[in-house]
C-alpha cells in the first residue's frame, strides 16, 4: 500500500464535486431565480428563523419548503451562516430555558451543561 502524505490523502477522499464546490463562488443571480425562499412571501421570516437557530427542518415545514436543504442553499448563497454564528445567544438562551431544573439538579448546574454542549 502506498502512503500519501496527508494533505494528498484527503484530496483523494474527496469527491470531484466538493472539490469544485469548495472554491466556488455562488452566482445570485441564479440563485434567486432558481430557490424556493427567495421567492416566498415570508423570505425575511424564514431567514430570520435561520439566524435565530431554528431548525432549518423546521423552518422546512413551517413555511411549506421542499425540505431543508433548501434552507440551507439559501443560507449558504446569502451568508447566512456568518450571521447565525454570531447569533449563537439565541441558541443558548432556548437550550437553558428548554432544561428542567429538576431533571439536572440546580439551574446553575443546567447552565453549564449548556456551556459545555456548545463548547466542547
Amino acid at each position: 500500500m502506498i502512503r500519501l502524505p496527508k494533505r494528498e490523502q484527503v484530496a483523494q477522499n474527496m469527491s470531484m464535486s466538493q472539490q469544485r464546490n469548495a472554491d466556488a463562488t455562488v452566482s445570485l443571480g441564479r440563485h434567486q431565480r432558481n430557490c424556493s425562499v427567495c421567492g416566498h412571501v415570508q423570505r425575511e421570516e424564514i431567514e430570520a428563523a435561520f439566524i435565530g437557530w431554528r431548525s432549518p427542518a423546521a423552518i422546512a415545514d413551517e413555511y411549506g419548503l421542499a425540505d431543508r436543504s433548501s434552507v440551507y442553499r439559501h443560507a449558504n448563497a446569502l451568508g447566512l451562516f456568518p450571521k447565525r454564528q454570531r447569533n449563537i445567544r439565541a441558541a443558548l438562551e432556548r437550550d437553558v430555558y428548554k432544561r428542567q431544573p429538576g431533571r439536572w439538579g440546580s439551574k446553575n448546574n443546567s447552565i453549564c451543561c449548556t456551556q459545555a454542549s456548545f463548547c466542547c
